[in-house]
């Protein structure tokens, strides 16, 4: 039976509490009140559980004194989440307690996304019991520890950049790599959305953010901004033809955007360097992004001097800073740091602490990794697990993932969320 060591990315605090293990058996419950957010997890859990287990769980608003239950409690006193340190109200957000004991295991939040990384540290601990054991009669699936975690992250951002694109990965491959984030605690994914060109339309954009948003995954968007062809327009960048893009892509783009940020960058460019002809394009689009109330998201070399408060620069590097990401940290702006992790068999890199000027981590990695054949596939997703266990747990506590990495490995085959076959 796991006692959260093998849990990824690595709680906070893991107290193993004496007493009889919690078996989910057939007609487990999972309460979740009245409050809708709270629903949505339990929903989400008892259809986790049922999948691992083999049986049906099903989701109440009452708890009766009838049979083992798994309860999700939603509060207004941070008290309750017993955090011994400080922690800000944006990262309060998915802090949890979780408490397993004989016949109930608890999760407390203040927020339904602690109530869904609660969740999914229980469904990590789960350890299958033989077929032919038995308890009290009838067959335990499934067995707990009796535990207390109390967990929350360590960055707001923990990014995955894929490089995802519909003719290689569609709908269902997206909601696939959601799913692992999910099991990871990872946060924000990068789509680039769009008219053609190799983005997700806008119908697979509104079908990926439902599934997403349920997951507390954050979906930021990637508008590719097009290029002025030589001689065409003004050479501003916004000539008429230019805010007609303006308005139906850009504007229909952030309509339908219910997260907090989008990301430009340049059609048929890399992370892109905005010339004369392109800055003023980029300006403008800055300024649509901004009156929408969201956050910029992009390289330096292509804000340029758009790029300050509100703006989130992202550094793919080594950290050492150019002289325009220094300039714009300077107005205000933000950095996510973008990283591609560490081998299979190393141990993660404790990295930087969250600051004034640092927003969170991320991989960047090909979206290959999905149908790679192992071993290549397995150690992207060493880098994956890697990234989460350094954006969510605190230096200290930072585990090598090689012992830890086949447990979820396999329970993501088990869920038909990966696929590792070589191509037919």
């Amino acid at each position: 039976m796991t006692d959260g060591r093998d849990v990824l990315p690595t709680p906070r605090s893991v107290e193993l509490r004496p007493g009889a293990p919690f078996h989910v058996r057939p007609g487990m419950r999972v309460v979740a009140g009245a409050d809708p957010s709270a629903v949505g997890t339990a929903v989400l859990a008892a259809g986790r559980l049922g999948e691992i287990c083999g049986a049906p769980v099903s989701v109440t608003h009452e708890e009766s004194t009838a049979g083992p239950a798994i309860v999700l409690t939603l509060t207004r006193d941070p008290r309750e989440l017993g955090l011994v340190d400080a922690v800000d109200a944006s990262r309060m957000r998915e802090a949890y307690r979780l408490t397993v004991s004989r016949d109930r295991a608890e999760i407390t939040a203040l927020a339904a996304p602690g109530l869904l990384r609660g969740a999914t540290t229980l469904h990590q601990m789960g350890h299958r019991l033989p077929e032919d054991r038995t308890t009290r009669g009838r067959q335990a699936a499934l067995s707990f520890p009796a535990v207390e975690v109390v967990d929350h992250p360590r960055f707001l951002w923990r990014g995955l950049d894929l490089g995802l694109h519909p003719a290689t990965v569609d709908v269902a491959g997206v909601k696939r790599v959601v799913a692992v984030m999910t099991d990871l605690k990872l946060d924000v994914l990068h789509l680039p959305v769009g008219e053609g060109g190799g983005e997700y339309d806008v119908e697979d954009y509104a079908e990926i953010l439902t599934y997403a948003l349920a997951r507390h995954v954050t979906v930021v968007p990637e508008v590719r901004l097009p290029v002025p062809e030589q001689g065409a327009g003004t050479g501003s960048g916004l000539d008429g033809w230019d805010e007609t893009w303006m308005q139906e892509v850009l504007g229909r783009v952030l309509a339908t955007t219910p997260g907090p940020a989008l990301r430009l960058a340049l059609r048929g460019a890399g992370p892109g360097t905005a010339d004369p002809s392109t800055a003023g394009l980029v300006a403008r689009a800055a300024e649509e992004v901004h009156g929408a109330g969201k956050l910029v998201v992009g390289a330096a070399a292509l804000l340029g001097e758009t790029a300050g408060q509100g703006t989130v620069l992202r550094h793919v590097g080594d950290g050492r800073l150019t002289v325009q990401e220094e300039a714009a940290v300077g107005r205000g702006a933000r950095l996510v740091l973008a990283r591609e992790g560490a081998p299979l068999d190393g141990s993660p890199v404790a990295g930087p602490g969250p600051s004034a000027g640092i927003a969170g981590l991320e991989a960047v990695l090909p979206s290959g990794w999905l149908v790679d054949p192992e071993p290549r596939g397995l150690t992207r997703l060493a880098q994956v697990a890697t990234l989460a266990e350094v954006a969510w747990a605190v230096p200290g506590r930072q585990r090598p993932l090689a012992t830890r990495l086949p447990g979820p490995v396999e329970r993501w085959r088990s869920l038909g969320l990966l696929d590792l076959d070589p191509p037919a």
